[in-house]
């Protein structure tokens, strides 16, 4: 297996504060790799930077072989990388379908002056994306919810409509940021399900999440962090025996079946 990405040496400094301390790791193309640590360990700060929203103070960020750090995080949303929030961004007062058509406009290169003006060309687009994003609602289980206002849906399934939003943008890479965050047993086992399955068609996955069962199940490799700096690597029989991971984040042994 080859990296589809490749995190270099990447400091992230806000004034005196390191939140992310020369972290260097590799997602292999294809596998599901997670990266976990207490809170505040600098997670979520190492998605920013690797989809855009911010710039490393130090270190460089490759995507499919080509440096990306300090491009904005729209080019790198059409280089293939899509990303979800560890709280929900949907437009809450746009149909299910709406929101998943937001994420396929990323991609449409005619942007904001098709959508007004409603050229032949958007036309073209609309109508392919209704057949498209309808696909991605039946895949994630919202198919019958399309014409709903995102805001009537349960918090789960915004935040899987979330997922089919990043999808829509058809990425090679998807940075998933605690997706499992208020779903209950059931709603956590389907996303488990949809999580293989997107495996399963060829799409990466990058995973930061805190149920440790979710990600002992589902990882081939973890990457832990611990106050901005990466601890430990390895599969989940490595992690979950690692002292200084046990210490610093598990606090005790416990199997995750």
């Amino acid at each position: 297996m080859e990296p589809l990405l490749t995190v270099d040496a990447i400091s992230m400094i806000f004034g005196g504060l390191r939140a992310v301390d020369s972290l260097s790791m590799n997602v292999m193309l294809g596998e599901i790799h997670s990266l976990i640590g207490p809170n505040g360990a600098g997670k979520t700060t190492v998605l920013n930077v690797i989809s855009g929203f911010y710039k490393p103070t130090e270190g460089k960020v490759l995507f499919d072989n080509k440096l990306i750090q300090g491009s904005n995080s729209s080019t790198i949303s059409r280089a293939g990388l899509a990303r979800t929030f560890q709280n929900v961004r949907l437009f809450k007062e746009l149909t299910v379908l709406e929101n998943v058509q937001i994420g396929m406009y990323a991609l449409v290169k005619e942007g904001i002056i098709g959508t007004v003006f409603h050229t032949p060309y958007f036309r073209k687009v609309n109508k392919a994306s209704v057949e498209e994003c309808m696909a991605l609602l039946e895949m994630v289980g919202l198919k019958d919810k399309a014409s709903l206002r995102a805001r009537n849906m349960s918090y789960g399934q915004q935040k899987v409509l979330e997922i089919a939003r990043a999808l829509a943008q058809k990425p090679k890479l998807l940075l998933l940021d605690e997706p499992a965050a208020g779903l209950n047993d059931t709603e956590t086992f389907e996303l488990i399900k949809l999580v293989r399955q997107l495996q399963g068609k060829g799409i990466t996955v990058l995973l930061i999440e805190h149920n440790m069962r979710l990600v002992m199940n589902l990882s081939d490799r973890i990457t832990v962090l611990n106050f901005g700096k990466k601890i430990a690597e390895g599969n989940p029989d490595v992690i979950q025996n690692n002292e200084e991971v046990i210490q610093a984040y598990l606090g005790k042994r416990r199997a995750y079946a």
